[in-house]
């Protein structure tokens, strides 16, 4: 199994670099609508510094090793059988939260973000699949969206963060 580096939660709290498997099509839970990717960037978000400058006996970590990172901008390597909306050489950019109940208030309403019977740490794809600080993850089909020509990858590193944002904003004005 092919092997690369990626920066390592681990369940005490410590955040390390450690060789990692290469993430495979079709041994996830997204299959058959899994997407392998090579990542572009991977912006560092709030929460990463505050969890480097957090004790570790506070930190809420997952409950076993996986690679973190989670505003991506990345191309498609592979995709999975079931796969409709994206192909190998999109570049896309990703979307934080993955899995959600579907069922309780806020899911019904369609602010799967904040799923009131889904812990932060089970609803993330980066928590899940591993995320974008190595040089592969797999993704949700539904999470990825293709970016145009006119938008550099660069630039598209700030769209997870820009999005949450504006989130923010328009949930506090309560509109």
């Amino acid at each position: 199994m092919e092997m690369m580096k990626g920066l390592v939660s681990f369940p005490n709290g410590d955040l390390g670099l450690k060789e990692v498997h290469v993430p495979q099509l079709g041994k996830n839970p997204y299959a058959p609508h899994d997407v392998l990717v090579e990542v572009l960037y991977c912006g560092v978000c709030g929460s990463d510094i505050h969890r480097w400058n957090t004790p570790k006996s506070v930190v809420k970590a997952p409950n076993r090793e996986v690679v973190v990172g989670h505003e991506i901008v990345s191309v498609v390597k592979e995709v999975g059988s079931g796969v409709t909306t994206v192909k190998p050489g999109d570049r896309v950019v990703h979307e934080i939260v993955t899995n959600y109940c579907g069922h309780c208030a806020a899911c019904r309403e369609g602010r799967y973000n904040i799923c009131n019977n889904m812990l932060p740490m089970e609803g993330r794809a980066h928590f899940t699949t591993g995320g974008g600080f190595a040089k592969y993850t797999v993704w949700p089909e539904w999470q990825l969206h293709k970016l145009p020509d006119n938008i550099t990858s660069k630039e598209a590193v700030l769209m997870e963060p820009t999005a949450g944002s504006i989130h923010t904003i328009v949930s506090k004005n309560g509109n």
